[in-house]
């Protein structure tokens, strides 16, 4: 509703108005990613929404719509991603210095969400060769 009547109010198609909004949304996420600040620990949509000066409403639509998961799931990949790249440089890290690293503090969490990402326990994915 509000973007139809932002749209009507400066003239501009409800579509045009979105595709503006997922540029900068685009724009404020990737320097977002490039300042790995997804490693920041309980950090809640709300705040990241927040921090980077959008509504929540547009961060979740634009992780749904545009990149396909919700926002926490699409922070939890890049956090695994990330942690995947510090094992694969040093794969004595403890996974407890690892997932703090990433911004997840409890090790059994940290553990899960490894592999609900991978499919595998992070010691099975070292041993599997790093893929």
């Amino acid at each position: 509703m509000w973007m139809r009547l932002t749209a009507r109010r400066y003239g501009r198609s409800a579509s045009d108005v979105q595709r503006r909004l997922d540029a900068r949304t685009a724009l404020l996420l990737g320097r977002w990613v490039a300042d790995r600040a997804y490693c920041h620990p309980d950090q809640s949509m709300e705040a990241v929404a927040e921090e980077l000066g959008i509504s929540k409403e547009q961060l979740s639509y634009y992780c749904r719509s545009v990149l396909g998961v919700h926002f926490l799931t699409w922070r939890k990949q890049l956090r695994i991603a990330e942690a995947q790249r510090l094992l694969r440089a040093d794969p004595a890290l403890s996974l407890q210095v690892v997932g703090e690293r990433v911004g997840i503090t409890d090790r059994t969490n940290f553990r899960r969400q490894f592999y609900e990402v991978c499919g595998c326990l992070p010691a099975e994915w070292l041993e599997r060769g790093c893929p």
